[in-house]
């Protein structure tokens, strides 16, 4: 048990104590991030899109940004 606290007193063994840390902390995140409810649309800025027309698939298509409330999140869960 002593050379393992010796080890981590060395400069090595606190690259390596810091490695490991950083590994663990970085697989509870992910897996924090793996079980939440979150969407992530990644798409091009608003201002590229807003008000304007785009074609696709034969239809036309207009985009427009509005402001809502939070309390039709739930709503829109239930409908994917």
């Amino acid at each position: 048990m002593s050379r393992i606290i010796e080890l981590i007193k060395t400069d090595k063994g606190k690259i390596i104590t810091g490695i490991i840390l950083a590994i663990g902390l970085a697989c509870i995140l992910r897996l924090s991030f793996l079980n939440a409810n979150m969407i992530i649309i990644n798409g091009p800025p608003v201002e590229q899109t807003d008000g304007k027309i785009f074609n696709f698939d034969n239809k036309c298509y207009s985009y427009k940004t509005i402001a809502t409330s939070c309390d039709n999140l739930s709503k829109n869960r239930e409908n994917l």
